[in-house]
């Protein structure tokens, strides 16, 4: 709440403000009908209160939920036309009312007028700025500490796969991770806001040509990933086929595949709910190891912070992708 009051203030109330302070300097703020007719003044009315709505929808939805809009907005196109040519004509309304009204108020009230052009913004502002959390404090040291998580992010590339990879298994500690992050795509813009994570990446991109097509993997039993399996499914692996083979999962003791997708995250003792991917900054770090000659392939590592929505550490273009990781690793 403390953020959507100091949106209104900043994006909404401050720009008020400043026509305010046009209006008195041009005269306008005396120049006023007394008797108003009521198209404008409801049309704007309803502007500025649909303004205030799409504050509190998200401002910076995933690639699915884009699309999904996109789709409504066409549909809606007609209506949304309609609300913009009405608001057209309120606005002219309003401005030929004023241009040629008459002085209804004194001339001089600089204290009230003052006071009505700063006092809005500061109290809007006001909860985030005295709030007894310091949310600026907080904001601040945040940043600080994602900055610090995002030096040497990126991949590096080491020994050379022993021949070629066929198959990848992927674990974690179970005592820091609760499974498998789905953090396998992260798009975010330049300025480091994330676009959408999760998922892969989208099907007409380059780095869908280099998804690799492994003849099985494996992967720690991950409730979260995949159902129980109806075979062995207490183990504490599962083997999954190729998906062209439509075979069924299953559980296995010990691991077969080629390379060891491991995944280790920074420590997570200062989050809510240990190992949950909805806390703040996260440093992933992702290793691979090469099972048949014991080498260490390439490692990567990049940062997320789903809850202020911003990332660090892309390998492919503005994405942090782990196809594109796994494919230049072992594609050498």
């Amino acid at each position: 709440m403390s953020l959507l009051l100091a949106q209104v203030g900043i994006n909404l109330l401050l720009p008020a403000s400043i026509l305010m302070v046009v209006f008195r300097w041009a005269g306008l703020h005396r120049s006023r009908l007394a008797t108003e007719p009521w198209f404008p003044r409801v049309t704007l009315t309803a502007a500025w209160a649909l303004y205030l709505v799409s504050l509190t929808t998200i401002s910076q939805p995933s690639r699915e939920l884009g699309s999904i809009l996109a789709v409504l907005a066409i549909i809606a196109a007609p209506v949304i036309i309609g609300i913009l040519l009405l608001f057209v004509i309120a606005v002219a309304a309003e401005m030929r009312m004023l241009l040629k009204g008459r002085d209804l108020l004194p001339p001089h009230k600089p204290r009230f007028l003052m006071s009505m052009i700063v006092l809005p913004p500061l109290l809007a502002v006001a909860p985030l700025l005295l709030a007894p959390s310091n949310p600026l404090r907080m904001a601040a040291r945040e940043t600080a500490e994602f900055k610090a998580l995002c030096k040497d992010v990126g991949i590096r590339l080491m020994e050379k796969p022993a021949g070629p990879v066929r198959s990848v298994a992927y674990d974690w500690d179970p005592q820091r991770m609760r499974g498998r992050p789905d953090l396998d795509h992260v798009q975010y813009d330049s300025k480091g806001h994330i676009l959408s994570f999760g998922g892969s990446a989208p099907q007409d991109s380059v780095e869908r040509q280099k998804m690799l097509d492994m003849e099985f993997t494996e992967s720690r039993r991950d409730g979260g990933r995949a159902g129980r399996a109806t075979i062995n499914p207490n183990a504490t692996y599962y083997h999954f086929p190729n998906h062209k083979t439509q075979k069924p999962y299953y559980g296995v003791d010990e691991l077969s595949a080629d390379v060891l997708v491991f995944y280790d995250v920074n420590d997570l003792s200062t989050f809510p709910n240990k190992g949950s991917p909805r806390a703040g900054a996260i440093r992933y770090e992702i290793t691979l190891t090469d099972r048949r000659s014991g080498a260490v392939i390439g490692v990567q590592a990049f940062v997320v912070d789903q809850i202020n929505k911003r990332a660090c550490g892309a390998n492919n273009g503005n994405a942090i992708s782990q196809e594109a990781f796994f494919y230049t690793a072992f594609n050498r």
